[in-house]
């Protein structure tokens, strides 16, 4: 899970900066569900969350012939500018090593690989949006049957745009980064007779990466 998370970051960064080196405008309008990153200020936050790079143990067997890399992208300044070959050195050189960066909620990770896909499928106008949409719209609607979680009636008016329709019509990276920072601790809270539904194309669990 922690290398397609990078991984997944890793694409985001790239697409961003690529908008910006074909002249694409890099902000977003602002959102009615609460503020929203435009792309710059996301680009800067997805490399924000890639601290499993500096906690990269050197002296770990598996690490230790990688060292160079790792070291490299261990310093802040790394990041300031991305290259693709960077993006290739990261991929194949750094992002399946082990860090001593422990984040135990692994539904939250899911959730974040899952908005990532999302976003990548904006940025990319690929394939697979639809799916990914529901499987988004099918945990809100899933956070919205237990309203009785304080938690989770704190964010209801955001849970149900999600669940809705309206709120895809004109979502934008910034509104989809947004929704994961505020419900990324709370679909741990869903039961976990409701952590499977129905997509489009197949049954699944939101909890299996998307394919």
């Amino acid at each position: 899970m922690g290398t397609r998370l990078v991984k997944a970051r890793l694409s985001l960064i790239d697409g961003l900066d690529r908008q910006v080196i074909d002249g694409q405008h890099a902000n977003e309008p602002p959102g009615s569900y609460g503020p929203q990153p435009n792309n710059q200020q996301l680009r800067d936050s997805t490399a924000g969350h890639l601290p499993q790079v500096p906690a990269m143990n050197v002296e770990n067997f598996v690490v230790r012939p990688q060292r160079r890399h790792v070291e490299k992208f261990a310093r802040p300044e790394a990041w300031t500018t991305f290259t693709g070959d960077d993006q290739t050195e990261l991929t194949t050189q750094v992002a399946s090593l082990p860090t001593e960066l422990v984040d135990s909620d692994e539904d939250a990770k899911r959730f974040d690989l899952l908005v990532l896909r999302t976003q990548l499928a904006i940025l990319q106008a690929g394939p697979g949006f639809s799916r990914l949409r529901d499987q988004l719209r099918a945990i809100a609607s899933a956070l919205e049957d237990q309203e009785a979680v304080p938690a989770i009636q704190a964010e209801m008016v955001l849970i149900q745009g999600i669940a809705g329709e309206d709120w895809w019509a004109d979502v934008t990276l910034g509104m989809l980064e947004n929704a994961r920072e505020r419900l990324r601790a709370l679909v741990k809270l869903i039961e976990r007779s409701k952590k499977k539904w129905s997509t489009p194309t197949s049954s699944t669990s939101w909890v299996s990466a998307p394919r």
